[in-house]
């Protein structure tokens, strides 16, 4: 990769636009964000990055106490590439967005995506939330071709799983 920072800081802010273009296993990137900090919180009011032809894009910020709100946008019509740039195998597209909210230590995120893996048809919608160290995910719908899964199942803080689905 190789790119550039802009910095200015003025009042306690320090405002960045970066830009950085290259490639990653043979995939062009294009990454353009600007990165705020201010007073303790961390935002990045307009993200947008391109590998290959997978698209990333939105808005986060990160609270004083780090945790995220904002919304990500997400296109990805070539998953085989993103997983062999992890060492994996998958095939499809999909695309979708999360909604995320942060308040007095807990994140709610809302997730819809759809697409077609192996030439089955989805589409998702979960809500997932981390509160002081437990995670659940109240609701989940999941429709890949013609199977169906619903439910909401909650972790502790140890990880011990209760909850329901149906399929």
């Amino acid at each position: 990769l190789k790119g550039s920072a802009d910095i200015v800081a003025a009042d306690g802010k320090i405002d960045a636009t970066v830009s950085a273009t290259g490639a990653i296993r043979n995939q062009a990137v294009d990454i353009q964000t600007n990165v705020v900090a201010d007073h303790g919180a961390i935002s990045l009011p307009s993200l947008k990055a391109q590998i290959g032809p997978n698209n990333v894009s939105g808005a986060v910020t990160l609270g004083k106490d780090f945790l995220p709100s904002g919304k990500i946008n997400f296109d990805l019509p070539d998953v085989a590439l993103l997983a062999a740039m992890a060492g994996q195998k998958a095939e499809g597209a999909i695309k979708g967005s999360a909604d995320i909210a942060s308040a007095d230590g807990k994140v709610d995120a809302r997730v819809t995506a759809t697409g077609l893996i192996r030439n089955q048809t989805i589409d998702i919608a979960a809500n997932v939330v981390s509160d002081h160290g437990a995670i659940s995910l109240p609701s989940l719908k999941a429709d890949i071709g013609a199977n169906t899964v619903t439910g909401a199942l909650s972790l502790d803080k140890a990880f011990l799983p209760s909850g329901q689905f149906s399929f």
